[in-house]
């Protein structure tokens, strides 16, 4: 009796081999980019751990490409509970697409930052660091659909969003002395 065990290793590894070039890894391509913005946070007092930061404002950049054969048909962008989405008329003004997205306030958990923006009786709010950044407060989730009219492809990418974060000093106040 003969061994056909490599014989049948040869076919198998052959015809595996023959699978991969038929089916080329997808050429969709999907770059997300955010701004950092700034925003300002009044002095806390000491007692209070927590910063509530208000309503932040991303201007994105999106460079979204489609295989050969397929065309870009929409672009949705979800941050927390808020959501944009392009139509394939607004993409195909051509890579980079440019557009804000606003996120509420109340999207935003609290931050905890340690000696920020902190004043009491013991620690003058100057002392404190007046500007902070905030890396991945938030994350986009980004789906590119590409299609033609015998198919339909889904990209996905994601974005760390962060925030610098000032402290708004209270005014000085002014003294006069009467002589």
């Amino acid at each position: 009796m003969k061994h056909t065990l490599p014989a049948v290793f040869i076919a198998i590894l052959l015809a595996l081999s023959g699978l991969a070039k038929t089916h080329p890894a997808a050429a969709n391509d999907l770059v997300v980019s955010a701004d950092t913005p700034e925003v300002t946070v009044s002095t806390r007092p000491a007692d209070r751990r927590f910063i509530k930061l208000p309503a932040l404002k991303y201007e994105f950049t999106v460079s979204a490409r489609c295989d050969a054969g397929l065309s870009p048909a929409a672009l949705s962008l979800s941050i927390a509970d808020t959501r944009v989405t392009l139509s394939a008329e607004e993409l195909s003004s051509g890579p980079p697409v440019r557009f804000f997205i606003s996120i509420p306030e109340s999207q935003i958990a609290p931050v905890t930052v340690e000696s920020f923006c902190v004043h009491d009786a013991d620690n003058d709010a100057k002392d404190n660091v007046r500007k902070v950044r905030i890396s991945a407060l938030l994350s986009a989730q980004v789906s590119l659909l590409c299609g033609n009219e015998m198919t339909k492809e889904m990209t996905y990418a994601s974005e760390s969003l962060d925030v610098t974060v000032a402290c708004e000093l209270p005014a000085e106040q002014e003294t006069f002395s009467i002589d």
